[in-house]
Formats: C-alpha cells, structure tokens, sequence
C-alpha cells in the first residue's frame, strides 16, 4: 500500500514539475468595450466575469501569450501593414495562440494599402498561429490576401488557417506582381 501511495505521490509531483501551469486566456478585441476581467460577452461591455477584452487590434494581439485565444467581435478590421505582420510570438507547438472571429459572429479583416496582405506573420518566431473563421478580404491587393513569408531565412511553423472565406485576390494588373493567390506558402 505504501508503494502505490509513493507512486501516487511522485506522479503528482512530477506532473506539477513537469507541467508548470501555463494560464491560457480566453481574451476579446470588442468594438466598444475595454474591460479588465469583466467583460460581458452578452452585453460587450464591462458588466460581467467573462475576462478581459480590448477595442484596438494593436493592444489585443500585444497582449497574448501563449495558449491564449482572442475572439473578434462582429465587426470589419482594417489592418494596416504593421500589423498584418505583427502577430505574437510566445507560441509553441503545444500552446497554440488562436486568433479567431467569435463564433456565429461575421468578421472580416481587410487591409489599408494594395501593397500588403491581410495576413503575413514573417518569421520563426511568429509560429504556431491559428487564425480562424473570418472573412478575409483582399480587395485592391497587388499579390496574396495571406503570405507565410522568409524572413531572415527562416519561415513561420505551424501555421493554421481554419474555416476562413478568403475572396478578392489576385493580380490586378501590375506586371511586378504577375500572379496572385488566396494563400501563398513559401517553403
């Protein structure tokens, strides 16, 4: 009895070595409301117990970590070029970061110049990424509406682009980008 009782015990004991609690947030980038753990997903506002949210993208996406999970509200975003390609970079293999619009919400993401994608995280340390459910708009774009980029010779891991609407891409006429795609995956 003693032997299974130790055995239990170190068990736990390693779990919690080997385990260390990784809190993964649920957060919300909202229209309106900017709440410190009471946003109200019913309400969008700051009445409730439902975590934190934030109404710009910049300040939302700065604040993930791994594990986490945004949820965009009902809305249009318009990304600028900084921040098509600025996106988190503590996730890992097993602590995704999920980017995604709030389910039974329609949310479309849109860039602000013909000259950048929508979405284009450029690097290694951008990996691990999952966007999800948005309607992504290229309209105007010169290329690709999401580009998986080299930056510095080395390109973005696990990337997961998961039951999105990508529409409006291609070329438009501009013989220095000669062809254009939904999705462009330079391995």
């Amino acid at each position: 009895m003693r032997i299974k009782c130790l055995s239990l015990y170190l068990c736990l004991v390693c779990l919690s070595i080997v385990a260390p609690g990784v809190e993964a947030a649920t957060k919300y980038l909202s229209t309106t409301a900017v709440c410190t753990g009471n946003y109200s997903i019913a309400g969008d506002n700051c009445t409730g117990t439902d975590g934190d949210s934030f109404n710009s993208w910049t300040t939302a996406v700065a604040a993930l970590t791994a594990g986490d999970t945004l949820y965009v509200r009902t809305s249009s975003r318009t990304l600028t070029a900084s921040q098509a390609t600025t996106w988190p970079t503590t996730a890992t293999v097993t602590n995704r970061i999920t980017i995604a619009a709030y389910p039974g919400e329609v949310v479309t993401l849109t860039k602000t110049a013909a000259t950048h994608r929508v979405i284009q995280p450029a690097g290694a340390v951008e990996s691990y990424l999952t966007f999800q459910g948005f309607v992504i708009d290229g309209t105007g774009t010169l290329s690709d509406v999401i580009k998986l980029e080299v930056a510095g010779g080395t390109y973005p891991n696990g990337i997961w682009i998961i039951g999105n609407e990508i529409k409006n891409s291609g070329w438009t006429g501009n013989p220095a980008h000669a062809s254009g795609s939904g999705i462009a995956a330079h391995c």
